[in-house]
């Protein structure tokens, strides 16, 4: 009998496994709230991380819009002498004109080359600077912003379209006449360019050129790692693809020598594809066959008024049973060639249906109806069958006299031989098979024949 101490440990045993699955459900529990933090920090941190691309990412662009400009102006200023406050104002003018900042730099690059001329003694380009009112000597002392600046004042000033377009191709050149529309309201669109902000002075366009060298030596290292990695990979890749060549270059050899071999490995690709195609509608027949058996099953034991309406319709079942036994035992002939397992599985699965073939025979392959009412009446019994001919002296290839006995299944072994004359890998037929697919019995044990 059990004492008080005993019941004091059961019940301590008792409360410990109650708070063994308290500490269970409360590990469950701190690992779902983990989880659950930790996929909110990680929301927090995507949320982040798309925050500061969104910020950095402008940015980044701003500071390559910024070093882009800046090296263009710094480099055209450096060509022309133009000074960069004044290249920033024409070329913003440019823009809202229709033209650009090129076509800005060629016109100046034709003015300085008519103004030079013209005090080297040129008559064309000295009647050229004429023609706007102005002369060599004068624009020889000013800046080139400012001999543009002058030279585009007097244009504006022609009223007749052509003497303005002749007169600015002959200091400005062919530009000069894309330059027109900027011309006749250039200081507002310099003074625009001002308030917008849009100019940039000499001290930014240094250091955004700087920035934008410091980009390309970027580039320029990357460019050296690349070929640093290349010139160690390059032994290496060298030798892979001179045996990846080889390779390639006799595996065509060997096409060009095995061209029956590929074709027949094509045609067993495709067989195989075949006989699973055949296996699925075989599968799908089968299930059809069973569900009709199924339902005729059912339709015997609930209706037996009707027996021999069923026995003629359970015969009539039979020829496509043992159609499909045939159809098991050609596939399982062809799958033989290939593998055993595939020999056995088939040889299982044609079992399986000839043992349905005698089920379906035992039950109802006797059934009928009597004469009359009298015990002693006869029994009156259909039987259905399906008759296959038999099949003499037929001929596959070079073998004949071969014998074929009705429901006999008959499969050729082919063997490697050589066209002669199209000088290419065949199949020819080297055996035939006749194989018995059913049974042979007398009718005598069914009263019908002897």
């Amino acid at each position: 009998m059990a004492g008080a101490t005993g019941i004091r440990a059961g019940r301590a045993f008792v409360e410990l496994f109650a708070d063994d699955r308290a500490l269970v459900r409360g590990l469950r529990s701190a690992q779902q709230k983990l989880a659950a933090f930790g996929a909110a920090v990680r929301g927090l941190g995507t949320q982040m991380l798309a925050l500061g691309a969104g910020v950095v990412a402008p940015l980044a662009l701003a500071a390559k819009s910024f070093a882009d400009t800046g090296s263009q102006l710094n480099d055209l200023a450096a060509r022309t002498g133009v000074s960069v406050e004044a290249l920033g104002e024409l070329g913003y003018a440019a823009q809202q004109s229709g033209a650009s900042l090129e076509d800005v730099e060629k016109a100046v690059r034709t003015m300085q080359r008519t103004i030079t001329t013209a005090i080297n003694g040129s008559d064309q380009a000295a009647q050229a600077l004429d023609r706007v009112g102005l002369s060599a000597e004068a624009l020889a002392g000013l800046k080139p912003e400012q001999q543009f600046a002058a030279i585009a004042a007097t244009l504006a000033r022609i009223e007749n379209p052509t003497e303005r377009a002749a007169a600015a191709m002959g200091v400005l050149g062919k530009s000069g006449t894309t330059l027109l529309p900027m011309v006749a309201d250039l200081a507002a669109l310099r003074a625009e360019a001002r308030r917008l902000g849009v100019v940039m002075s000499g001290g930014q366009a240094t250091l955004a050129d700087d920035l934008g060298d410091a980009f390309d030596r970027v580039k320029a290292s990357l460019q050296g790692a690349a070929n640093a990695v290349g010139t160690a990979l390059a032994p290496v890749l060298l030798d892979l693809a001179g045996k990846v060549t080889g390779f390639l270059v006799g595996f065509r050899e060997w096409i060009a020598q095995n061209q029956g071999l590929v074709v027949t490995i094509l045609t067993m690709g495709a067989a195989v594809a075949g006989i699973g195609v055949g296996l699925i509608a075989l599968g799908m027949a089968v299930s059809g066959v069973s569900a009709g058996i199924g339902a005729l099953a059912s339709a015997a034991s609930v209706a037996g008024t009707v027996i021999s309406a069923l026995g003629a319709v359970i015969g009539a079942l039979f020829s496509p049973i043992g159609a499909m036994i045939a159809g098991v035992a050609a596939l399982g002939a062809v799958i033989v060639t290939q593998t055993t397992t595939g020999q056995q599985a088939l040889g299982l699965l044609s079992g399986g249906f000839q043992t349905l073939q005698a089920d379906a025979v035992d039950a109802w392959g006797g059934s009928g109806a009597r004469r009359g009412t009298d015990p002693d009446d006869r029994w009156e019994i259909t039987y259905k069958f399906a008759a296959s001919p038999n099949q003499n002296g037929m001929a596959v290839g070079s073998i004949s006299g071969i014998q074929k006995r009705g429901w006999d299944y008959l499969w050729v072994q082919y063997g490697d031989d050589i066209d002669a004359t199209a000088k290419v890998l065949i199949k020819k037929p080297i055996a035939v098979y006749v194989e018995q697919v059913y049974p042979f019995a007398s009718f005598a044990g069914l009263g019908i024949g002897s």
